[in-house]
């Protein structure tokens, strides 16, 4: 439920009647069924002074701690509210955020392509600028093995290793003080972030542009598996499903369609993963992490956005990073993109190798029986193909 739905089934739930109106200005940007059926769907964009008169002396009104500022009409039945979105606020208070790094990771980063630059010094001119109560949560060795089991559990699939038990430890920490939170992700999906939107190679290749390459994930699976499972053949035919049911837009040219065309690949499959990650990580810990950019309308829009204007004056993410200006520091703005984080600690892997000889020594070791040609793979197929298509 978003803010908007919680203020009008509060308000509902006293009142006969609600709207809303813009901040700053009298209209009404939204009107629930008592208004509607009174004025028609037209009340939506009307000035709210053309239609209500208002008591200038009003009581306070709290939800769940939080002050909204809100006006009733002065009427016999007093059952016409308006109170302005823009003014709901905590009284006092800072704003919580949360940076995510690994123990050492100062001591043994190495700058890369994939990431740059650390996000330490980043994170430091944000809390600097927006003056947040800001907590630095880092994560060593010994609670992301711990995590790896919890992840699975989580995912009830096997999963992103380290990426997702790290992400488990974090919203474990996040949750201790708030039981709600926004997270970044999808922006690389809807406003074309991801190198496969860029590269040359990845316009001519007719695969799942994440995983091009299916040897790593097959060098994971047992040769009894792979005679029984073809990965190719399924990647190559989920792909071209995605692909025949991409919209198109009249007049586009080859590559503007080809775009489209991984954009939509980006919202079915990467996206749609993701967002499955953060959820079940933070509800398993009792967290409620909102995802913004994953508003239907924002992805909606931002679809049939023109590349030249997603990928403003050259920019990845150009049009993102310009509606940000003079709200954030530009450097803060236009640094290169870098990824969640990841541990450089080389320990890390080396306790890793040890708790997967562990795994391995429970599961029978030396006494391993070969799988018999006869057994259903049925139940596995769901977790091989998620290794293929991510």
């Amino acid at each position: 439920m978003d803010f908007k739905e919680e203020i009008v089934q509060f308000m509902t739930d006293k009142v006969g009647g609600i709207t809303i109106v813009a901040e700053g200005s009298a209209e009404i940007v939204y009107a629930d069924s008592y208004f509607r059926k009174k004025y028609g769907d037209a009340v939506v964009g009307m000035d709210a002074e053309e239609i209500f008169v208002w008591n200038d002396d009003c009581p306070a009104l709290e939800i769940d701690g939080d002050a909204v500022e809100w006006e009733y009409i002065d009427t016999n039945t007093k059952k016409y509210f308006k109170f302005n979105s823009g003014l709901f606020q905590k009284e006092g208070k800072n704003l919580n955020t949360f940076s995510f790094d690994f123990v050492n990771n100062h001591k043994y980063f190495k700058s890369n392509a994939f990431q740059p630059s650390e996000d330490r010094p980043w994170v430091d001119k944000m809390v600097d600028h927006a003056k947040t109560d800001h907590r630095y949560l880092e994560c060593d060795n010994e609670n992301m093995i711990e995590n790896l089991y919890k992840a699975v559990d989580a995912r009830d699939l096997p999963c992103m290793a380290d990426v997702e038990s790290s992400m488990l430890y974090f919203c474990s920490k996040v949750v201790k003080y708030n039981k709600v939170t926004l997270t970044g992700e999808c922006a690389d999906e809807i406003f074309g972030g991801y190198p496969w939107f860029h590269k040359e190679e990845c316009f001519k290749a007719e695969i799942f542009l994440w995983s091009m390459d299916m040897q790593p994930r097959k060098m994971l699976l047992n040769d009894d598996i792979i005679q029984k499972v073809d990965l190719e053949s399924y990647a190559r035919t989920a792909y071209q499903k995605t692909i025949n049911e991409t919209p198109k837009l009249y007049g586009e040219d080859q590559i503007e369609a080809r775009r489209r065309q991984i954009s939509y690949l980006n919202l079915r499959w990467f996206m749609v993963t993701l967002m499955d990650r953060m959820d079940r990580t933070s509800m398993h810990c009792g967290l409620e992490a909102r995802v913004p950019f994953a508003d239907h309308r924002i992805v909606e829009y931002l679809y049939n956005v023109p590349w030249e204007l997603k990928c403003l004056n050259g920019v990845v993410k150009g049009l993102l990073r310009a509606a940000g200006e003079g709200i954030l520091p530009d450097e803060v703005l236009y640094r290169r993109k870098s990824p969640y984080p990841k541990t450089y600690d080389p320990n890390y892997e080396k306790i890793l190798s040890k708790e997967l000889l562990k795994v391995m020594a429970k599961k029978g070791g030396s006494k391993q029986k070969k799988m018999n040609s006869r057994v259903d793979f049925t139940p596995m197929v769901d977790m091989i193909m998620l290794l293929v298509t991510f």
